[in-house]
């Protein structure tokens, strides 16, 4: 019975680590953290709802994942990244892009194909972009679309 207690205290205790790691990560992302700002963590705490081992806990998984620096007594930034790092980070998402879009133009059928929702060509230089942004916001589809093709 111990067991299934502790065990169940445990469950509760990574879930609420969890959750907070990713409720940061989110408020990282999303710019409610700026890169470079401090970051007090009792504020944060009593933001999201929970006491500060939490916090500190998300801190040292983020800092890891190279979102956010951690400072010896004096506490923790948001991580701002460089010119490369954003320079590498477009190249990903470009690879990623071009892997996605070659995967579902060399193995959807044309109807599949006809269910992208991509922008008429207007002008040559905005055309690029706007088909960039209109294939971004359709990859989570994509990408099931992709899983459905290559498991036939």
């Amino acid at each position: 019975m111990e067991n299934t207690l502790v065990d169940g205290a445990a469950k509760r205790r990574h879930g609420i680590h969890e959750q907070t790691r990713n409720t940061i990560r989110d408020m990282i992302v999303s710019g409610a953290l700026v890169a470079g700002e401090r970051i007090d963590e009792k504020r944060l705490s009593e933001q999201i709802g929970v006491s500060k081992t939490p916090i500190r806990e998300a801190l040292k998984v983020l800092a890891a994942e190279g979102l956010v620096d951690l400072q010896a007594n004096r506490g923790s930034r948001v991580v701002k990244p460089s010119p490369q790092a954003i320079r590498h980070l477009f190249a990903v998402i470009a690879s990623l892009e071009r892997l996605a879009a070659e995967t579902v133009a060399t193995q959807a059928s044309p109807a599949e194909l006809q269910h992208l929702q991509l922008p008429a060509a207007r002008r040559p230089d905005v055309d690029l972009l706007l088909l960039r942004v209109a294939f971004a916001r359709q990859l989570p589809a994509l990408a099931v679309q992709m899983l459905k093709v290559l498991l036939r």
